[in-house]
Parts: C-alpha cells; structure tokens; sequence
C-alpha cells in the first residue's frame, strides 16, 4: 500500500467534495430541465443556459418557484 502525505490526502478530499458537488448541480439542473419540459414543453434556449451555469443554491430557488409558476418566464423572473 502507497503511503499519502497529508498534504496529498487533503487534495484528495477536495476533489471528492467538488466532484459530488458538481454532481448535485448536475442532478439538480437535469431535474429542473425534465420538470420546465413536462409543464411547459419547450424551452427557451437562453434558459437552458441559464440552468447549465447555475450553482445548486439557484437551481433549488427555481424549482420552488416551478411549483406555482404558470409560464416559464415566471420561473427565473425575481
């Protein structure tokens, strides 16, 4: 067995953390993407962009907002 240094082992939990964040945003913005699609049908392309970049933390506000929202526009509009 290889011996990590702890310096090495901190890398490594850095790049597990980001990794399973990214995978939260993902999941979160595929959820959201399949939900507009189902309600709404098509989307907007500047949306689908917005979806892509956005952190999780937005990604849950729109998917709040998704639940009453009657147009799409009602989604992403503060």
């Amino acid at each position: 067995m290889a011996y990590i240094t702890s310096m090495e082992q901190m890398g490594i939990d850095k790049g597990i953390k980001q990794g399973i964040q990214t995978g939260i945003q993902l999941g979160e913005a595929t959820m959201l993407q399949s939900l507009l699609e189902s309600k709404f049908l098509q989307i907007p392309k500047h949306y689908l962009k917005r979806i892509e970049e956005a952190p999780a933390d937005i990604l849950l506000q729109w998917a709040k907002r998704f639940i009453s929202a009657q147009c799409v526009e009602e989604v992403f509009d503060e």
